[in-house]
């Protein structure tokens, strides 16, 4: 049986997202190498030359989120799988939004971003 869920919305969503990306850079599970991407980004966004210059109006600031955004999704994806749902679910925990495994009702695969985590085998259903 499924507990009652609240909605994460979209700030808080991001806010959860860079929250584990502190906390996976933090895990000693985490290759250093696969650690390398989130400060190449920081340091792309940092620095003063863009493939757009910041000096166009509004589409110079959007390559700049759009690169943050998808190197931190890349990093995120590349993550081992246990590790990364170990934190996520600490940090939904913190924010009173309930663990993962309460979301499933044991019928449904467990999905993160669109992929399949943990899928039943027919003989699980049985």
């Amino acid at each position: 049986m499924a507990i009652e869920q609240k909605t994460v919305g979209v700030g808080r969503a991001i806010w959860q997202q860079i929250r584990l990306v502190m906390r996976l850079m933090k895990d000693k599970r985490v290759s250093i190498f696969l650690k390398a991407l989130p400060v190449a980004v920081v340091g792309y966004v940092l620095m003063p030359f863009d493939l757009s210059p910041d000096m166009i109006p509004v589409f110079g600031q959007l390559d700049d989120v759009g690169i943050f955004f998808v190197g931190m999704k890349m990093f995120t994806d590349m993550v081992p799988a246990a590790v990364l749902q170990e934190h996520l679910a600490a940090i939904r925990a913190a924010d009173g939004y309930g663990s993962l495994d309460d979301a499933v009702d044991g019928d449904a695969p467990l999905v993160i971003d669109g992929e399949i985590i943990e899928e039943k085998s027919p003989e699980d259903i049985e």
